[in-house]
C-alpha cells in the first residue's frame, strides 16, 4: 500500500498554483514591486504550511496508483498538451502565447495596425514555461508543459480519489469519460443518421448555436481547454476537501487568489461555496492578517487582468434579444432541453443513488447548491464563446462527479446499472477525441509540437482565426502599464 500524505498533497497544490504568481511578480512587474509582494507571498505560504495538520494517511494499493499513473500518462499524451498528441484549433493560443513569451522582452508589448499594445490575458497557464525554460529551447518550453500538465493532472485525480473515497482504478474511468448527454441533441436536431462516421458531440444540446451552451466532459475538457481545466482540478480538489472534510476554509484564499491569474471564471465558480460557508460561521476565522495580505497581490493581479476589455464582448441574460412570446418560449425551451440532458438527468440518478447515504445527508447542502449553479449558470452569457458557463461550472461539475463516483460505489440496487450505462452514453465526446487523439499521435508519447516558423504572434492569429483580440491585448496606455509592469526599453 501507498500511504498518499494530505498534508504533502496541499503543499503540493498549492506550489502549483502560485507558482506562476511568483514568476510573474518577479519579471513582469517593477522591481520596488514585485520583490515585497514576493517577500509577501513566501510568508504567508509559509504561514499555511505550519497551520497544516498531520491527518491520517489515505492508503492506495500499489497496483491502482501505478495504473492510475499510467492512464494520467496515456490521457494527456493524446490531449495535445505540451505538444503532444492530438492539434485542435485552440491550442494555436497556447503555441502563440508560449512563443510571445519566449521571444519578447517582458512585459509583452506589440505594434499592430499602427497601435501600440501589451498582452494581458490569464497567463497563469503559459507564463512560467518561456520564462524559466524558454532559453533552452522552444522544444523545452512544450515538454515544461506536458510536465507541468501532468503534475496537475495527477493532483487533481488524487483529490478525487480521496474526496469520494474510492481507491480503485475505476473511479478516475469514470471522471475521464463520463459527461453531458451530448448526443440526445446530435439526434434531436440531425436525426439517426450517421453518416460521416463518429461525430463530434459538441455543444449539441445548444439548441441555438449561438448561444454555445456547452457543459464540458473531462475529456472534453483537457483537450480544448487545459488551461482551465488543470488548475480547476488542482483547485476544486483542494478546497472542496477543506469543505466537505474539513469543514474549515479559513486559509482557502491562500490557494485561491492564484486563480486570478490562472482563470478568473474557475474562482467566481467557487464562490458560492465560499461564500456560503463564510456565512454559515467560517466569516471570523477568514478575518486574519495573512488573508488581508493577499488583498495586495490579488488587487495587482485584477488590475493585470482587467487592462484587456470586455465592453465589446457578447454578453447578458437569455432572454436579451427576445421580441416576441414565441422567441421567449422557444428560449425557455432550450434553456429546459439543456439543463435536462447536461444537469438533471444526473442530479436525479446521484440523489437516488445516495439517498439513504449519511454522505449525501451530510453534504445535503452543497449538493443542492453544486444543482443550483449548474441551473444558474445558463441564464446568462458571456464572450463570444460563453466562456461563462463553459468555465464557470468546472469546480460544481468536479463535485458532480463525486457524488455520481460515491454513489456507485454506496449503493447496492440496480440503479447503479443504471448509472453505468448512461456514464457509456455520456461519453460519446470523450471518445471522439480519444480516437482523434489515437490517430495523430506517434505512439503514447508522440511528441509533435507545430514547428516554430508555423506560430504567428498573437495578433496576427487573433485576426485570422476570428479571436476577440481584446480578451488578449491591453492599450499600451493602460493603467497597471504606466505605474505597475516594468517599462519598455
Amino acid at each position: 500500500m501507498i500511504k498518499l500524505n494530505i498534508r504533502l498533497l496541499k503543499l503540493v497544490s498549492l506550489c502549483y498554483l502560485i507558482l506562476p504568481v511568483f514568476v510573474f511578480f518577479l519579471t513582469w512587474v517593477k522591481v520596488w514591486i514585485g520583490l515585497p509582494v514576493v517577500l509577501l507571498l513566501f510568508y504567508v505560504s509559509f504561514r499555511y504550511s505550519q497551520s497544516l495538520t498531520e491527518e491520517k494517511a489515505f492508503e492506495i494499493n500499489r497496483f491502482y496508483f501505478f495504473g492510475v499513473l499510467l492512464l494520467a500518462l496515456l490521457w494527456l499524451s493524446y490531449s495535445g498538451v505540451g505538444g503532444f498528441g492530438i492539434k485542435i484549433h485552440d491550442h494555436y493560443k497556447i503555441y502563440c502565447l508560449a512563443k510571445d513569451i519566449s521571444e519578447n522582452a517582458w512585459p509583452v508589448s506589440y505594434q499592430f495596425e499602427g497601435k501600440n499594445y501589451f498582452l494581458s490575458s490569464y497567463l497563469g497557464y503559459f507564463i512560467s514555461a518561456p520564462v524559466l525554460v524558454g532559453w533552452i529551447s522552444y522544444k523545452a518550453i512544450h515538454i515544461f508543459l506536458f510536465l507541468y500538465g501532468f503534475l496537475a493532472l495527477i493532483i487533481g485525480l488524487l483529490w478525487l480519489m480521496v474526496l469520494t473515497g474510492v481507491r480503485a482504478f475505476w473511479a478516475v474511468v469514470i471522471f475521464i469519460f463520463v459527461g453531458g448527454f451530448d448526443v440526445a441533441g446530435y439526434i434531436f436536431r440531425n436525426g439517426l443518421s450517421f453518416l460521416e462516421g463518429m461525430p463530434q458531440f459538441y455543444w449539441w444540446n445548444s439548441l441555438n448555436s449561438n448561444d454555445y451552451l456547452l457543459y464540458h466532459g473531462n475529456s472534453n475538457l483537457l483537450f480544448w481547454a487545459a488551461p482551465h481545466a488543470l488548475p480547476a482540478w488542482v483547485a476544486s480538489g483542494v478546497f472542496f476537501y477543506d469543505l466537505l472534510k474539513k469543514k474549515e476554509i479559513s486559509w482557502s484564499p491562500v490557494y485561491l487568489f492564484p486563480l486570478v491569474f490562472w482563470t478568473p471564471f474557475i474562482l467566481v465558480g467557487l464562490l458560492p461555496f465560499f461564500a456560503l460557508k463564510a456565512i454559515m460561521g467560517n466569516f471570523r476565522r477568514l478575518l486574519k492578517i495573512d488573508n488581508f495580505l493577499l488583498l495586495i497581490p490579488t488587487f495587482l493581479l485584477v488590475w493585470f487582468v482587467t487592462s484587456v476589455g470586455v465592453a465589446e464582448l457578447d454578453q447578458g441574460n437569455i432572454f436579451r434579444n427576445v421580441a416576441s412570446k414565441g422567441q421567449f418560449l422557444q428560449v425557455v425551451f432550450n434553456y429546459s432541453w439543456f439543463v435536462l440532458f447536461e444537469v438533471l438527468i444526473w442530479f436525479v440518478i446521484v440523489y437516488l443513488l445516495l439517498k439513504n447515504s449519511m454522505f449525501l445527508r451530510e453534504h445535503r447542502i452543497w449538493f443542492g447548491l453544486s444543482l443550483l449553479v449548474l441551473m444558474a449558470l445558463p441564464l446568462y452569457k458571456l464572450g463570444k464563446y460563453n466562456d461563462w458557463v463553459q468555465r464557470v461550472s468546472m469546480p460544481s461539475l468536479f463535485l458532480l462527479w463525486i457524488w455520481l463516483i460515491r454513489g456507485i460505489k454506496e449503493s447496492k440496487s440496480y440503479l447503479k446499472y443504471i448509472a453505468i450505462l448512461l456514464i457509456a452514453v455520456s461519453s460519446a465526446d470523450s471518445l471522439t477525441y480519444w480516437i482523434t487523439g489515437l490517430k495523430e499521435s506517434k505512439g503514447i508519447l508522440g511528441f509533435n509540437p507545430l514547428k516554430i516558423e508555423e506560430v504567428k504572434s498573437m495578433p496576427q492569429a487573433a485576426k485570422e482565426n476570428d479571436w476577440p483580440i481584446e480578451q488578449y491585448l491591453a492599450p499600451a496606455d493602460a493603467s497597471f502599464f504606466k505605474y505597475v509592469a516594468k517599462q519598455s526599453e
